[in-house]
């Protein structure tokens, strides 16, 4: 009887542990729709033309055009292509799919406001759930608008989708075993790929494949007893840089904040400030007794060897032509004057400086047209500093509106600059080179038309054989 009662429950015990595996095995090979809530929040960490760190987090819960909603709030540090410092997202409940994002900003100094929505359509298959091997279709139409009424419009992309397989994928985060998911384009040329973990309820790692533009999970905070820190990844030399310390989107005090040996504890904002005074790669860790620790990669940088002097780093977002550019702030890197009214995060019309005139385009749209050497001036200028170039900007003091008083501006109120930027590993006065390339392609026009306007630059200097910021 005893014999027969033990054979029993061995049996059971045997079926137990082969339910349990198979259902290990059904949560391993399958990852399905993620339930979020208020309060979760993940930090990436993205590279490109230059590194931003975004705060990804659930805020509220909303019904937009009858459906169940996600709202996500995001932070950029710092602003995503000089101008964008956040926007909300409203996410879809029942499949995960973005249903509209909105941002505010300022633009050469107006404010606006980007709306866009989004609709999908599948074929083959749903998404969720994500297993390994499932492939299907869909279609993104997004329509934007931009008010007050600048611009509005409508693009449509088609991708098939393959769930290659399961892999383990390092980031600063850890180590998480994850769904490979391969986006191919109509002329099927991958274009996307994304690593999504069941555990993290997100991607942990992307890479666009038309940008080059990588991002990864940094840390993350979905369960009570987790931290997640935020901050600058990319720093100079003596650049005093804040993080913050969170749980589910909720300030941390008193965290030990650590990095190589330097150790402080965060205010009731959950905030802590460091001054990195030696170039390398850091990791900033958060800890407090009862939580999961996170921490953030830092790469510190020496101010650029050769560097001239400059006040704003930012970002080229449009050529208008070929001595006005559009920029949008990153960094403020010395005090300007206040009245000068320039921020981070705002997007600004350059005009060159030094008294350079270029010839005038008066049609802008293709083929474009205008005086002789305006097209092949702008062409030059749009090849030494492409859209998304980083540049570097030494303002006019000498400079003062024309309407407003401002400091550094001239008549039409554009920030008057020398614009420079790195060109493989050199520092270029990409006003000097304009100069230099018009006197040599078109010497009968007048190229320093307004070398009479108070200028803190003197352009003959540029036009010196031994001039260190011109291409050779």
């Amino acid at each position: 009887m005893e014999r027969g009662i033990l054979v029993y429950a061995l049996i059971v015990t045997i079926a137990v542990a082969i339910t349990f595996t198979l259902i290990l095995t059904e949560e391993r090979t399958k990852a399905e729709l993620p339930t979020y809530n208020v309060g979760d929040e993940w930090v990436y960490r993205s590279t490109n033309d230059t590194t931003y760190t975004f705060h990804y987090k659930v805020t509220a819960e909303e019904t937009i055009d009858d459906e169940d909603s996600y709202v996500i709030e995001t932070s950029y540090d710092p602003p995503f292509l000089g101008i964008n410092s956040g926007e909300t997202k409203w996410m879809k409940k029942g499949t995960g799919d973005t249903m509209k994002t909105q941002m505010s900003g300022i633009y050469t100094g107006f404010s606006y406001t980007r709306t866009q929505t989004y609709s999908y359509q599948y074929s083959g298959a749903d998404k969720w759930p994500i297993e390994v091997g499932k492939e299907y279709s869909v279609t993104r139409t997004q329509t934007y608008t931009i008010t007050p009424p600048y611009q509005t419009g409508t693009e449509t992309k088609t991708s098939t989708v393959k769930v290659e397989k399961r892999e383990d994928v390092t980031v600063p985060a850890g180590t998480f075993t994850c769904f490979k998911e391969v986006y191919y384009d109509e002329n099927d040329n991958v274009w996307y790929t994304s690593w999504h973990s069941d555990n993290v309820k997100r991607y942990v790692k992307t890479i666009n494949n038309e940008t080059g533009k990588t991002t990864e999970l940094v840390s993350y905070s979905i369960r009570e007893e987790s931290l997640a820190i935020s901050g600058p990844t990319g720093l100079e030399v003596g650049e005093e840089a804040m993080f913050t310390v969170t749980s589910r989107s909720s300030p941390v005090e008193n965290a030990f904040v650590e990095v190589d040996g330097d150790t402080k504890k965060s205010g009731a904002d959950g905030t802590v400030t460091f001054v990195f005074d030696q170039p390398g790669n850091f990791t900033v860790k958060a800890t407090k007794e009862g939580y999961e620790e996170a921490s953030i990669p830092v790469t510190v940088t020496a101010h650029p060897e050769g560097a001239p002097h400059y006040e704003i780093v930012a970002c080229v977002n449009w050529i208008n032509d070929a001595d006005t550019i559009e920029v949008g702030i990153y960094k403020l890197v010395t005090e300007l004057d206040p009245g000068g009214e320039i921020s981070e995060g705002t997007t600004e019309r350059i005009r060159f400086g030094g008294g350079v005139d270029a010839p005038e385009l008066t049609d802008y749209t293709p083929p474009r047209s205008g005086q002789p050497g305006s097209v092949e001036a702008t062409e030059f200028i749009e090849n030494l500093i492409p859209l998304r170039t980083t540049v570097y900007l030494d303002l006019n003091d000498l400079s003062v509106g024309g309407q407003t008083g401002r400091p550094y501006r001239g008549e039409y109120e554009r920030l008057i600059a020398v614009i420079y930027t790195v060109i493989d590993g050199q520092w270029v006065n990409i006003n000097a080179e304009l100069l230099r390339w018009g006197l040599e392609e078109y010497p009968g026009f007048g190229w320093l038309k307004y070398r009479y306007y108070p200028s803190e630059w003197n352009p003959d200097d540029w036009l010196e054989e031994n001039y260190p910021y011109v291409l050779d």
